[in-house]
């Protein structure tokens, strides 16, 4: 009997089979309404993905990982391997012979995949009792492109070279460098049938691959700079916009919009050290061109050394690239200030008149 429970978490509905493992049609069934049938199945909810292995050996080391690390989902063994199911943010697409994070070959199957439970008679048996909830996908099982497959690669299978190409694969999935780390842990830990010794695996590791990857975004597969990447890096990372008719980035050390060719040219380098001229050339005039247009803050946000002043609530706030300004007094913000010469000046201007003196400060500001 299976845990009825579990599977309300992971599938939408059950659905009538036929010899093999194929559905008999496309109807979703109560459990009651086949639970007699030879042949069933079911099929994943949207937020679901099946992930599943076809050998015995590789599904135990996966549960073996999920064990270690305290990760229990629902599970089942199949004639030859064996389903994981997990919950997913977006969808990953259906695939045969998918290499994994951490360096497997997986089956991925998503809403819409008849998925046999019963065949011929004979329900698959479940590996975790009592599942209540369904984690998350693990970053070791995310489907890679270009992965290398790292199972069972003993001494002198080129397993460095492979572990190297992994994180490259992975950089270029937008993984970050501590994912990247932990994926590769694991998979020299229960992947590879001989693992690499540690200092080995630092060298692998090391900061200047990750400086490698960083810079490896704006690469195509073939080696080109996409200019076009880079631009939208630009805009959306380093604040790059079009105001007041000049291409400007966000400088946030002193809080405000900066027109200076040299510091957004200074900012590309400080991003891709190795950028070419003519790249820098053409990224600055993607930005000319794709880079937001915005208008500036209003007139009641002053831009301080230390903050922007909000005229109207009197209020001293944080800098930001929320606040579209391009000029700053150099000056910190300090509502105590006092200056005994602008005093009398006021006042001999307004002739010692309250009003008149009222009027000369809302006309400075």
């Amino acid at each position: 009997m299976y845990d009825l429970k579990a599977q309300s978490l992971i599938f939408a509905g059950y659905r009538k089979g036929k010899e093999g493992k194929k559905p008999a049609d496309n109807k979703l069934y109560e459990y009651d309404e086949i639970r007699n049938c030879s042949c069933y199945g079911a099929q994943c909810k949207d937020n679901i993905i099946d992930i599943s292995f076809d050998d015995i050996t590789l599904f135990d080391t996966i549960l073996n990982i999920c064990e270690d690390n305290d990760i229990y989902t629902y599970a089942l063994y199949s004639p030859h391997g064996g389903h994981t199911y997990w919950r997913i943010n977006e969808q990953i697409k259906n695939g045969r012979d998918i290499i994994t994070a951490c360096g497997v070959k997986a089956d991925y199957h998503n809403k819409g995949t008849y998925i046999p439970l019963k065949v011929d008679g004979q329900e698959r048996k479940e590996v975790f009792d009592n599942i209540m909830t369904i984690p998350l996908i693990p970053d070791w099982l995310l489907p890679i492109k270009k992965g290398q497959e790292l199972w069972q690669m003993k001494d002198g299978d080129g397993r460095n070279d492979a572990l190297s190409k992994q994180v490259f694969a992975l950089g270029h999935q937008n993984l970050s460098e501590a994912q990247i780390k932990s994926v590769m842990l694991l998979a020299n830990k229960y992947i590879l049938a001989d693992q690499i010794d540690e200092s080995e695996l630092s060298t692998i590791l090391r900061p200047e691959t990750f400086e490698k990857i960083s810079n490896g975004a704006f690469f195509d597969d073939n080696g080109k700079f996409m200019t076009n990447v880079f631009g939208r890096y630009m805009i959306n990372e380093q604040n790059t916009i079009y105001t007041n008719g000049q291409l400007c980035i966000y400088d946030p050390e002193r809080g405000f919009y900066d027109p200076n060719m040299r510091l957004i040219k200074h900012t590309m380098i400080s991003l891709f050290d190795n950028i070419p001229m003519n790249k820098r050339n053409e990224a600055y005039d993607y930005l000319t061109i794709e880079a937001p247009q915005k208008e500036q803050s209003s007139r009641r946000y002053i831009l301080f050394k230390n903050g922007v002043y909000d005229l109207e609530t009197k209020k001293l706030l944080p800098h930001s690239p929320d606040f579209v300004i391009s000029n700053q007094i150099p000056w910190d913000y300090n509502p105590n200030a006092y200056s005994e010469l602008v005093d009398k000046t006021l006042n001999k201007l307004a002739c010692n008149d309250k009003e008149i003196r009222t009027l000369l400060e809302e006309c400075i500001g």
